[in-house]
């Protein structure tokens, strides 16, 4: 076999090879993709969070107003500890 049918046999070769690993890639990819999709439980849960820390937010702001009517200086005070 001379260098030119080998280096032919080799391009015969590796033009297969690399589109199956670029379909075994593809799917790997498009695998990875639909698994980071969050469900519509994950959606709800997330959302059902969201709304939690909404409120939690207004209740903490609701609470350093009362504070800062109550005891100002608080804010000083727990940051020098």
């Amino acid at each position: 076999m001379d260098d030119n049918s080998l280096a032919a046999l080799c391009i015969v070769m590796a033009v297969p090879l690399a589109a199956i690993i670029g379909g075994i890639w593809l799917s790997a990819r498009k695998a990875a993709a639909k698994a980071a999709a969050p469900s519509a439980e994950d959606q709800q849960q997330m959302q059902s969070l969201l709304e939690t820390a909404r409120r939690m937010e207004q209740r903490i702001g609701y609470l350093e107003r009362v504070l800062d009517n109550e005891a100002p200086g608080w804010r000083g005070r727990s940051e020098a500890r």
